[in-house]
């Protein structure tokens, strides 16, 4: 049995009802070295561009819809359950990328905890 249709269901209401993702960074979390760290950046940045990836194909799939739609080829509901779908993960990449943030700047205050030069190094923009 496919539960997939409840299950998106179910995540778009908790996100309406703005239940945020358990924080992935802990403030008691035992330290790791920088190894674990790197693999664990890396899984999760890998996660992030997955789902862009799928959401950027949902987005093209949608707009090969809409550009074909006619009075007898008429795709409305897959027109709208796209849609729906990509506004779901849309939503849930932005609490990713919020999680992967906050990752990144509890890490930022552990390495460069005291040291301007890393604080510096950080704050540096390419432009």
């Amino acid at each position: 049995m496919d539960r997939t249709q409840a299950f998106i269901q179910e995540c778009s209401r908790q996100v309406q009802l703005g239940v945020q993702p358990v924080p992935v960074v802990l403030k008691n979390a035992p330290a790791r070295n920088p190894t674990q760290e790197a693999k664990l950046f890396a899984k999760m940045s890998a996660d992030v561009s997955r789902k862009i990836h799928l959401a950027s194909q949902r987005l093209e799939r949608l707009t090969g819809l809409v550009k074909r739609q006619g009075v007898f080829n008429d795709p409305t509901e897959e027109i709208n359950q796209l849609a729906a779908r990509i506004k779901t993960d849309t939503k849930f990449l932005k609490n990713d990328l919020d999680d992967l943030q906050l990752y990144l700047e509890h890490n930022k205050r552990q390495v460069g905890a005291g040291s301007t030069s890393a604080e510096g190094h950080s704050q540096n923009k390419a432009e």
